[in-house]
């Protein structure tokens, strides 16, 4: 399924133009862009993005599982995808509510770093305690919602806004790659390190796998996070340009 969603991002956005008032085909990218996007703290950003978003979605796609392997109810399972994604919705106010009174890039900071946090420590320990692990979805959900709604604002903050359809188009990009390969990597984490229930034995789960799995997610965040708190140390409250320049 990701697969094909993003065969057909990629061929629309192929096929999408702009045209200026008079019906001229207009210039999608000049020469500033590609100079900002050679910028080393747009690649730092880019670089951030690309290793939260291994950890990212992968969550969604292994809690169900999860869940089941250590005898909740395939009902539950859902549950715990559903009060996650209902998180993420209201995470992603979080930008526009507190991004005024903190800084973006403080925000964008502690939503990846409390994603790692929460996955390394809550998830990890979670075990088959629903009530932990709706603590967890909840605040995943939350610091998950906030980060991919800050990333445009931060781009508009720190690179200005004459090039910023531009920027988001790249980071978006970089954001779903991340995405794409992040599940693939997990799984195969979990498949190598013995998978899931021991066979034949009931109630007996063999946790390496997740744990493998559920460490591969918070540590690439945890890598993410550092990337963003070199950003914020690098650039500080600057912007890397002006609009006008």
């Amino acid at each position: 399924m990701g697969i094909i969603v993003w065969v057909s991002m990629v061929v629309s956005g192929i096929l999408i133009r702009q045209f200026s008032a008079n019906g001229q085909q207009a210039v999608n990218v000049s020469k500033k862009d590609f100079d900002i996007m050679k910028r080393p703290a747009f690649l730092i950003m880019i670089s951030g993005v690309l290793m939260t978003s291994f950890g990212y979605f992968t969550p969604l796609n292994l809690l169900s599982s999860y869940a089941v392997d250590h005898g909740l109810t395939a009902a539950q399972g859902a549950m715990l995808n559903s009060f996650l994604n209902g998180a993420s919705f209201f995470g992603r106010f979080v930008g526009g509510v507190f991004g005024d009174r903190f800084g973006l890039i403080n925000l964008t900071l502690f939503c990846v770093a409390t994603s790692s946090f929460t996955t390394l420590v809550i998830w990890m320990l979670a075990g088959k305690s629903l009530a932990v692990l709706l603590v967890y979805v909840i605040t995943y959900g939350l610091m998950g919602g906030g980060f991919i709604s800050l990333l445009a604002p931060v781009l508009a903050e720190r690179f200005g806004t004459s090039s910023l359809t531009i920027l988001v188009g790249v980071t978006f990009g970089v954001n779903g790659m991340g995405s794409l390969l992040g599940t693939p990597i997990a799984a195969a984490i979990l498949a190598s390190l013995g998978g899931t229930a021991k066979a034949g034995v009931q109630g007996d789960i063999n946790l390496n796998g997740y744990r493998g799995s559920i460490g591969f997610i918070g540590g690439v965040m945890a890598v993410g996070a550092l990337i963003f708190f070199y950003l914020k140390c690098k650039v500080g409250g600057k912007r890397v340009v002006t609009a006008s320049s």
